[in-house]
């Protein structure tokens, strides 16, 4: 018998995976992995914040690292004291919009054991709905739920050290991934205010999200999109004025752009651990730093570097748009293969990249499995790609500081292209997402349908 098109056969090791994720000793094996590690992690993260003597750690009380900065936010925000200081220097130092602070002033209220380990399990909350979002755009309608349990289960895995990174700092990555990805979805699935209030929320945690604005001008309905993102803007802006007052409140959003600029210290730029390609132009093309991996080929300005990774940035996010564009003039247009590409240039383009950062990769990560799993010939260089973009993340501090980490990402970008041409077939535009749902061509949930399994 014939396979039908609708649906083409799954590659041999999916099938093989599925088979074993359905076994009761892998799963009572796996379920105990995750028990342990939950306990563990709970322990770390809890115990992390207790004042010990080490010189890397800040022996405060009201918190330590980067989820402490979030703390004594909060902290700060709900006793009306003053929230943009260098009282603990300009790196762990509060950068975010004083709605930030308001929103994380109730978990102050907490001692800092307790509200870390609920920060904890917000994360992977966090993580598990993200991988439900992005699951509405990779998936296709007839895929088994023992396959998408088994490709999420591999994109996490890929990523773990991202992943674990995130968990044991405490910062909000996995916050603002959650509401860009899930603005993305939602502009697909016609819902514009929803997308433009949660691309708005995710702009107040990081600048970064900035790179979806243009996907909300290409939705079916981007008035809507771009006026619920302005509006969403102005009442996180106004919002603390509810608890310090319209005067307080106007101060802090004065202090807020001139805290950012006292507190930007060109070293972070020069740190191995920060894979963005504003760090890699930084450290090829100025001058080192005593004490840092030198990595220099040239030695211009620190400013004029600068401006190079902005002019870059823009040049890329020009050139990523046009061929969304073309796509979609062709009609050919991969929205799991865009959020993907999406992801990877918020992040490559983002200035200060450091590992956590990476957890974005996750997504595009899930999309190359996918592929590989539904269409098992052609797919040796997508697994090379793939397998390059992994390794690399271990690659030693010394290639680290010519940007190992960041060329993996861009090999991960390269294994997406590479998908999309393997899947190469007819998927829909947001723009027309309504119209195809009611004639029956695709659910309106889903803007990458069983079609892309079709032979074109």
């Amino acid at each position: 018998m014939s396979e039908s098109p609708e649906r083409l056969p799954l590659a041999p090791v999916a099938e093989s995976m599925m088979g074993l994720a359905m076994r009761p000793a892998i799963r009572i094996t796996l379920l105990a992995l995750t028990l342990a590690f939950l306990a563990y992690a709970s322990v770390r993260v809890v115990h992390h914040q207790r004042p010990h003597p080490s010189p890397f750690h800040d022996l405060n009380q009201y918190g330590d690292g980067d989820w402490g900065v979030y703390y004594r936010a909060g902290l700060a925000m709900r006793l009306r004291r003053p929230l943009y200081t260098l009282e603990h220097g300009p790196l762990l130092t509060f950068k975010n919009p004083p709605a930030v602070a308001l929103l994380i002033a109730p978990l102050s209220v907490l001692p800092v054991g307790l509200a870390r380990w609920i920060w904890f399990v917000g994360d992977l909350l966090l993580l598990a709905l993200l991988y439900r979002l992005a699951a509405r755009v990779v998936f296709n309608r007839d895929d088994p739920p023992a396959l998408r349990a088994v490709l999420i289960a591999g994109a996490v895995f890929l990523s773990l050290h991202y992943i674990t990174d995130e968990l044991f700092a405490g910062t909000t990555s996995l916050l603002y991934l959650l509401l860009t990805v899930g603005s993305f979805v939602w502009a697909n699935e016609d819902k514009p205010l929803r997308a433009g209030a949660a691309l708005a929320l995710a702009v107040c945690l990081k600048v970064v999200p900035l790179a979806f604005l243009p996907w909300l001008a290409l939705s079916r309905r981007p008035g809507r999109s771009l006026a619920s993102f302005a509006v969403t803007l102005a009442i996180l802006s106004l919002l603390p004025a509810l608890w310090v007052g319209p005067s307080r409140n106007f101060e802090l959003l004065r202090q807020w752009p001139r805290h950012l600029a006292n507190t930007e210290v060109h070293v972070q730029e020069l740190r191995p651990t920060n894979q963005s390609l504003n760090a890699m132009l930084t450290r090829l093309l100025t001058p080192g730093v005593p004490g840092l991996h030198r990595a220099n080929i040239a030695s211009i300005s620190p400013r004029a570097a600068h401006a190079l990774w902005l002019a870059a940035t823009c040049a890329l996010g020009a050139a990523l748009y046009g061929w969304i564009l073309l796509q979609r003039r062709k009609h050919r247009l991969d929205a799991a293969a865009v959020l993907s590409l999406l992801l990877l240039y918020m992040t490559l383009c983002n200035p200060l990249a450091w590992r956590y950062t990476y957890v974005a990769t996750g997504i595009p990560i899930l999309y190359c499995l996918h592929t590989l799993a539904r269409r098992p010939k052609a797919t040796r260089l997508i697994l090379a790609l793939l397998a390059a973009s992994y390794l690399l993340h271990f690659a030693p501090e010394l290639l680290q500081a010519f940007s190992a980490r960041f060329w993996g990402a861009v090999a991960l970008a390269g294994a997406v292209m590479l998908s999309r041409r393997v899947k190469g077939s007819l998927t829909c535009d947001p723009s027309q997402s309504t119209e195809a749902a009611a004639n029956g061509k695709i659910s309106p949930a889903v803007l990458t349908p069983s079609e892309l399994d079709r032979p074109t």
